[in-house]
């Protein structure tokens, strides 16, 4: 389906742009658009809303939105999925725009959020691939704040970057550089989560800023692609997540990074991940752990996912 512009057609000189992808969305997206309305920064903004087929009202309302100053363009498309509707946005994103923010539906950016992040990009190396994330306030479904995300007192790296993510999409900011590396490398099939790819791309060639401060509410109610506990409740819900769970799609998505760009990685960060990959026998994943131990935040994590790596629960069955 033809793109459909609204008031009034995007001016892609803006130095700001923001992809919105929109799944049914109708009982929050409106609350979202108000929040980039708001932002101090708003008259240099263009969005991109890409609709995934929506079966409720979503278009509708993105359709009747009162923009002001932003600069407004509905995209309706085909179902894709998540991964794949922020990849197709990534591909229609203009390269010449010197931030790029990624936006969820149902969440509310602070009025500071756009102008914080591309202040944050522009202190970065215009040549290398660039990463703005931060922190966020987590609410219940009425934007009522019940705690915080996590720190990330480690910092990023690409180690990290292959078994955990510090750096949500719905806080991402994106340089023209990792945009482009983005939309030419990403395999929503292999990909874990589109953010999740990013974050190991800049990790790996580029430049991570983590920025402590939260700007966004990131709202928890039924319909969320990924859910979101805070306080002792997420710490017991994690780890037992952590000792259960079937890893292996954090694997193949490392195979899949070690095919795009494992020969420009620094020689540490491509024995890292030649050496996750390989885990076809316990003496392996004994002696990967003892060059290279898993780096998470958390202590208690980084004890269950080591502990899940040993037993096998990383390793794909193919």
């Amino acid at each position: 389906m033809t793109a459909q512009d609204l008031r009034p057609a995007a001016p892609m000189s803006r130095p700001i742009q923001v992809l919105l992808a929109t799944y049914n969305g109708a009982a929050h997206v409106e609350q979202q658009l108000d929040s980039l309305r708001r932002q101090t920064v708003a008259d240099q903004m263009t969005v991109l809303v890409r609709d995934d087929a929506s079966t409720d009202g979503t278009v509708a309302v993105v359709r009747d939105f009162d923009p002001g100053p932003l600069a407004l363009e509905l995209i309706p498309g085909d179902h894709l999925g998540a991964a794949a509707s922020f990849l197709d946005l990534l591909r229609r994103a203009d390269l010449s725009c010197p931030t790029t923010m990624l936006c969820d539906q149902d969440d509310h950016w602070d009025p500071d959020k756009a102008e914080i992040a591309a202040a944050a990009l522009a202190g970065l190396d215009p040549g290398r691939p660039g990463l703005y994330c931060c922190r966020s306030v987590v609410t219940d479904a009425q934007l009522n704040p019940v705690g915080l995300t996590d720190l990330a007192p480690r910092g990023p790296s690409f180690r990290n970057s292959l078994v955990q993510i510090i750096a949500s999409g719905h806080t991402m900011a994106l340089n023209p550089r990792l945009v482009e590396l983005a939309r030419q490398t990403m395999d929503p099939a292999a990909a874990v989560m589109h953010d999740n790819w990013i974050y190991c791309l800049a990790a790996g060639l580029g430049q991570v800023v983590f920025d402590p401060e939260p700007h966004v509410r990131y709202r928890i109610h039924s319909g969320n692609e990924m859910g979101f506990t805070v306080g002792w409740r997420r710490e017991l819900e994690r780890l037992g997540r952590l000792l259960r769970s079937d890893r292996s799609q954090l694997t193949r998505q490392a195979r899949a990074l070690a095919q795009v760009i494992g020969d420009d990685l620094a020689e540490a960060d491509r024995s890292a991940l030649l050496g996750f990959i390989d885990q076809s026998s316990l003496a392996q994943r004994l002696s990967y752990l003892a060059r290279f131990p898993l780096v998470l935040q958390r202590r208690s994590t980084a004890l269950a996912s080591t502990w899940s790596y040993l037993v096998g629960r990383f390793r794909p069955a193919d």
